[in-house]
């Protein structure tokens, strides 16, 4: 059976009304569309100069399209025309609905002498045609992905490369050549592994390592600052030969350098996730202390602030240690980093040292222990005995026998965990995103790309909201309160709830149906308004 291939996004039409617009000679269109995005079976690379767009929007377009894909949407009929070799309707679409066409159209009927593509040149010049007397329509889609057989040759069998995430690093290996590029946290990371380890032997192989520059459309390359391209000779197969690497290899030894350079220089070190995680935040205000830190010229939020300025106390409490104690700054860095790590906070007036205590490993704060918040953060899991003479560490909540015990070290954004503990974990809630200052300025954006007004909601969103409420989180379920409040936002009047209880955002008052088609097009708004932040951003650097 021959391999289809997506061919276009399109918004799917049955329509009788418009069925009723024909003309001797043109032949009507079985399955009557609108097409949203054309892909031809091609790759992203090569469909997106066709759609006027960037690889990057091409597939961000495809991504919002498959998640809307099946959802009906309605759309307005503006006007008819006739050419003599076609009949074709114009349409507007809500913004809420992805197009890459500048011209969203319904071709009706058509001679055999032309191609589909000359809709496009008749409504960029419509004057060789006859506007038909119709009335205004109100018609109803589905969106839809139109596949079909694959033209030879087109399609050839894929090898997916070898990828591997560490703590600090990314290893994306050629799936057959001794190649792979390697992404560390900050560019400062990267040229100190080039200067000290321009060659590496590996179970082995010799891995010569050099800057990455990546090919652009034009054919020029880019140097990436974050990036190391990492080669070597394959070895042949023969008994007694160096063994063949594997992305998890070289994920091994980059991640040991990085956790040695972090390790004994935390001022070098910066906060790993940002290679994969959205930062909008404006310039950080003192960039002598980023230019220490290796992060100058970056873009850093108040949490990213935070973490500088905890480094910068670090480095500065290490530098009267180096000149107390007579040590290297190397030496009194690590002194000083693990003392600030490993200590505990005790009744809010010293820190001690608490041998066996410190091996606790950390655990976000639970249910249990937020449920034991007095107002001013969930209960800790340490303090001194009552007699002041033992110092007591107690779980908050039943562990299983066989699970490992561990206790939380405070809900602190990863910047904060870095700068204090020296790690990163893999999720952590406490991490946000600021996009929309108040539950005003979140209605402001809807208005803005829906052209709706949505002012008289203000009432609902103030009572409802709390600045934490419009914050971007890692997951759905942190993010569930702006994404509650984007439903609210798009509702139609008559689904709009009424604020029986200060504080908290309810559902739109609608049938469960209807609620997925709200949840989806808040994420669809959710990711343009990111997007609009981007190209912004962009445009200011």
């Amino acid at each position: 059976m021959a391999k289809r291939v997506p061919l276009f996004w399109k918004l799917a039409v049955e329509s009788n009304e418009l069925r009723c617009f024909h003309a001797p000679g043109l032949v009507p269109v079985e399955q009557l569309h609108v097409t949203l995005l054309y892909l031809g079976g091609r790759s992203a690379a090569k469909a997106a100069p066709l759609n006027d767009l960037s690889v990057e929007d091409l597939e961000l377009m495809s991504q919002a399209l498959q998640e809307m894909k099946g959802m009906e949407v309605y759309f307005d009929v503006t006007r008819v025309l006739q050419h003599a070799d076609m009949i074709l309707a114009e349409v507007a679409l809500p913004e809420s609905l992805p197009c890459a066409k500048a011209n969203p159209h319904v071709t009706l009927c058509r001679s055999e002498h032309v191609a589909p593509i000359f809709a496009q040149t008749l409504l960029e010049n419509p004057s060789s045609c006859v506007a038909l007397d119709a009335r205004k329509l109100r018609l109803c889609g589905v969106v839809d992905l139109e596949e079909g057989p694959a033209r030879p040759g087109q399609v050839r069998e894929k090898r997916e490369a070898d990828v591997a995430e560490g703590t600090w690093v990314h290893v994306k290996k050629h799936s057959s050549m001794g190649c792979a590029v390697v992404t560390l946290p900050t560019p400062a990371l990267r040229d100190a592994i080039l200067l000290r380890c321009s060659k590496v032997v590996l179970q082995g192989n010799s891995l010569e390592l050099k800057k990455h520059h990546q090919k652009q459309g034009d054919g020029s390359k880019l140097e990436v600052p974050e990036s190391i391209f990492v080669g070597w000779k394959q070895p042949k197969r023969t008994a007694g030969s160096a063994l063949p690497l594997m992305a998890e290899d070289l994920l091994d030894l980059f991640d040991g350098f990085c956790r040695h350079w972090c390790a004994l220089r935390i001022f070098v070190a910066s906060t790993a996730p940002a290679r994969k995680k959205l930062v909008l935040w404006p310039r950080l205000k003192d960039e002598g202390i980023a230019e220490n830190l290796g992060l100058a010229g970056h873009r850093h939020g108040p949490q990213v602030e935070q973490m500088l300025a905890y480094s910068q106390q670090i480095k500065e409490s290490a530098q009267w240690v180096s000149e107390t104690a007579d040590v290297s700054l190397d030496r009194a860095c690590w002194a000083v980093s693990a003392v600030i790590s490993r200590s505990f906070a005790v009744d809010g007036q010293v820190r001690a040292m608490v041998p066996l205590a410190d091996i606790f490993n950390h655990k976000p704060a639970s249910e249990a222990s937020r449920a034991l918040d007095n107002g001013s953060g969930p209960a800790v899991a340490w303090s001194l005995s009552e007699d002041g003479e033992r110092f007591e560490v107690r779980a908050l909540e039943n562990v299983a026998p066989g699970k490992e015990v561990r206790i939380c070290y405070g809900e602190e954004s990863a910047a904060e965990i870095l700068a204090v503990h020296g790690m990163i974990l893999p999720e952590n809630e406490a991490d946000y995103l600021e996009i929309f200052e108040s539950g005003e300025d979140l209605l402001a954006a809807v208005e803005t790309l829906s052209g709706h007004p949505r002012g008289d909601r203000a009432e609902l969103m103030e009572a409802s909201l709390s600045p934490d409420d419009v914050l971007l989180r890692p997951t759905l379920e942190a993010t569930e309160p702006l994404l509650r409040a984007l439903e609210v936002s798009l509702c139609e009047d008559e689904e709009l709830p009424v604020q029986d209880v200060p504080g908290e955002m309810l559902l739109p008052v609608c049938s469960p149906e209807r609620l997925s088609a709200l949840r989806l097009q808040a994420l669809l708004f959710l990711t343009q308004i990111l997007r609009g932040a981007l190209r912004a951003m962009k445009a200011t650097e």
